[in-house]
């Protein structure tokens, strides 16, 4: 047995098939995206009235606000308070390249006393691509700008006071 084992060992093997690839990898490296503020969704100085609730709508691109129900524009001429306006970013990073906008569908703003008032119905709006929702296109020189806008909501008999919230947005290339 023991011979017969050293002689299957020694006996030539029959020849396996053999094929070869090679594979690749590859890396694109691009500028970052950045995101800037230029300016706060201000919707200005607002009176409401007895018993009513109202809301105040600012679309992203659009200057004039709507005031809807009680609410109405506490001052009637320009330089008396700060005029409403949307929000504006500005983003910069790889020339040509498409980006997407995330912000939140609605906020909720508070007053030092604890208060608080929605801000809903939140669009956005690019310069490079109007109509595409939260999307944009950075220009040849790898900059664009976008606004920000949405609806105030002021319940009945509102407590007069500053309300504020931070708008968190973030942008990805896509």
């Amino acid at each position: 047995r023991a011979l017969f084992l050293a002689a299957a060992l020694m006996a030539p093997l029959p020849a396996l098939a053999q094929a070869n690839a090679a594979g690749s990898a590859s890396a694109a490296v691009v500028a970052p995206i950045a995101v800037r503020q230029i300016a706060d969704l201000d919707f200005g100085v607002i009176a409401s009235g007895p018993g009513q609730a109202g809301s105040v709508t600012i679309l992203p691109g659009v200057a004039a606000p709507r005031y809807g129900g009680g609410a109405q524009q506490a001052c009637s001429a320009q330089g008396e308070c700060p005029v409403p306006h949307f929000a504006s970013f500005e983003v910069s990073g790889e020339a040509g390249r498409s980006y997407a906008i995330a912000a939140p569908a609605s906020v909720v703003l508070s007053s030092e006393s604890g208060v608080s008032l929605r801000v809903d119905g939140i669009g956005l709006r690019s310069a490079s691509r109007p109509d595409a929702g939260p999307a944009g296109r950075l220009d040849p020189a790898g900059r664009d700008r976008f606004d920000l806008g949405g609806t105030l909501r002021l319940p009945a008999e509102t407590a007069p006071a500053r309300y504020r919230v931070s708008i968190p947005v973030i942008v990805t290339y896509s």
